[in-house]
């Protein structure tokens, strides 16, 4: 609804494939990340989203068991206590988010995820070579 309280309402969709008439009785979700606020402003409409521009990668779960064999890099890592170690057990894999000063590890579903620092660029979408 507008500010005069007048209930707006999407009518027509204009798409990559042709316009498409939304009926009277469906609701329109507005999908578009950072930029759903500059789409729901073409309606008059505020959105609190804003961007955070972050950095991250994800590594299979089951990729990461299976090359801890003795022949691969990982064969050198150490375990919690400081002991060399050749096998990663399912049990040694987060369960939770674990963090350092400036990396987060986390399982999103079947991945191990590693993340970093957000930063607060606008809507910028080129990469930042170098963090401060």
């Amino acid at each position: 609804s507008s500010d005069d309280g007048a209930k707006r309402r999407v009518t027509r969709l204009q798409t990559n494939r042709g316009v498409i008439d939304v009926p009277m009785d469906a609701q329109v979700l507005v999908a578009a990340g950072a930029w759903t606020p500059h789409v729901m402003s073409l309606l008059d409409l505020y959105a609190p989203v804003y961007p955070l521009k972050g950095y991250a990668m994800s590594v299979s779960a089951a990729k990461v068991l299976s090359s801890s064999s003795s022949s691969s890099p990982l064969s050198s890592l150490s375990n919690s206590n400081g002991e060399a170690t050749t096998v990663i057990e399912p049990r040694d894999l987060p369960t939770r988010i674990v963090s350092d000063k400036y990396m987060y590890t986390s399982r999103l579903g079947d991945e191990i995820r590693i993340t970093s620092i957000g930063e607060f660029s606008g809507w910028c979408t080129r990469p930042t070579p170098g963090g401060e």
